[in-house]
């Protein structure tokens, strides 16, 4: 488990941040898709909402764990 516990999920995930930068900050493939590349305050502005998502989710999943266990049938 964990974060390494995955690689194929890594390997995705590492491929599609890429092609993403790619389509915004390649001059080819800004062309092709009609992309134009964000200022640095977007990045700013885009970090913290998710992290805020990233920590809702977490949150989320926390709650669901809880949940199931306190209905799992103890032995």
């Amino acid at each position: 488990y964990g974060l390494r516990g995955n690689r194929l999920l890594l390997a995705s995930l590492a491929f599609e941040v890429t092609l993403v930068l790619a389509i915004i900050y390649w001059p080819p493939l800004q062309g092709l898709f009609s992309t134009a590349a964000f200022e640095s305050w977007v990045w700013i502005a885009l970090l913290p909402m998710a992290l805020i998502f990233w920590g809702l989710e977490e949150g989320r999943k926390l709650l669901a764990r809880r949940k199931f266990l306190a209905a799992a049938p103890s032995s």
